[in-house]
């Protein structure tokens, strides 16, 4: 009779056992593997927002080729943002990067990897490119800022650096290079 009772308290243990580990190898009993992967609360293709002057005229436009929001940090993603300051006399400033991302309080926009800031020529200044990586904006006092390398061009001029910190405002270009500065200038 012993003989006949050992199966069944060794199919009792392994069940036992079996319970223990799938209770304690994953805590959530209700998880399934897509249930881990971080999915965006809301989402947007082809998204562009204006921010207008009191007198109607575009002050500064957000686009991007994709916006993803989500809700655990409250953090809003973009693929290939574009960031346009306008200004009613001058070209405006065109920011361009290959991902970036807004802050909670939509104050500040992470620019990352690649980024190029442009402002076409008129009749009274030449064209300017400013390129570098990983640019810090804060548009609503139109700052940016970044510890990357930094080359920029006004043809025939051409200045790089190591960091920079500048504002992009309707009175002028206030840019600082922080170190290693180098310039190549041609007069005309």
């Amino acid at each position: 009779m012993a003989l006949k009772v050992i199966p069944y308290l060794l199919l009792l243990v392994a069940a036992a056992l079996t319970f223990w580990l799938a209770k304690h190898l994953n805590t959530d009993s209700n998880a399934t593997p897509s249930s881990h992967q971080r999915s965006p609360d809301y989402f947007s293709k082809d998204f562009k927002l204006t921010e207008m002057n009191p007198d109607g005229s575009p002050k500064q436009t957000l686009a991007s080729e994709h916006l993803s929001h989500y809700d655990d940090n409250d953090t809003t993603y973009l693929k290939k943002p574009v960031l346009t300051l306008f200004d009613p006399i001058m070209p405006p400033w065109v920011i361009r990067s290959e991902m970036g991302n807004l802050s909670a309080n939509g104050k500040n926009i992470n620019l990352d990897g690649k980024v190029t800031i442009d402002r076409a020529a008129n009749r009274k200044t030449k064209a300017i490119k400013i390129i570098t990586r990983n640019l810090r904006v804060q548009p609503k006092i139109e700052y940016a800022e970044t510890d990357e390398a930094v080359e920029i061009t006004n043809p025939p001029h051409r200045v790089t650096g190591v960091g920079m910190r500048g504002y992009f405002t309707k009175d002028a270009l206030k840019l600082s290079l922080l170190s290693n500065v180098q310039g190549k200038y041609e007069i005309q």
